[in-house]
């Protein structure tokens, strides 16, 4: 089963993992947007592969949309537009450009939030606990959910001025 699932995904076990993981985290709308494409892909598989049970195609084909996704959203994160293609360019719809806008927004958002106990962060770190003990503190005693390396190079990047 594994064997036919690489064939056709040509994607290891660890790459399928970070994958769905990538799918997981996309706004709803993008994710129904990759189902409506799932099910060409599936259709395509099925045509192909027709000895092979629906379920496993229903996953390649997923797999195979949200890595699609994913190469489409780090061309749009490289914002260099200049090696692309017209065609290339062309593919990139707005809902792909939505996705780049949301991670940017996430990120200002975690950025506002540590900015808000930057005092706080600033006497833990003083007291030389590490950034991941800054941040199990931050979600148990504030309920503010940012990991510990989005501390550590928020930290670094105001510390170094």
């Amino acid at each position: 089963m594994q064997d036919f699932i690489l064939k056709i995904t040509k994607m290891s076990e660890k790459q399928q993992r970070q994958i769905l993981l990538f799918f997981a985290k996309l706004p709803i709308s993008i994710r129904v947007e990759l189902f409506e494409k799932h099910k060409i892909v599936f259709y395509k598989l099925k045509q192909v592969h027709l000895d092979a049970s629906p379920s496993l195609l229903s996953y390649c084909a997923l797999i195979v949309v949200a890595a699609a996704a994913k190469n489409n959203q780090m061309m749009l994160q490289s914002s260099n537009f200049l090696n692309m293609s017209l065609d290339q360019i062309l593919n990139l719809s707005l809902e792909q450009i939505q996705i780049f806008k949301h991670s940017k927004a996430r990120k200002k958002q975690q950025y506002a939030q540590v900015i808000k106990y930057w005092s706080l962060v600033k006497t833990l770190k003083s007291q030389n606990m590490s950034f991941r003990d800054i941040s199990e503190y931050l979600q148990k005693y504030h309920r503010v959910n940012i990991s510990y390396s989005t501390i550590y190079k928020i930290y670094k990047k105001l510390e170094e001025k």
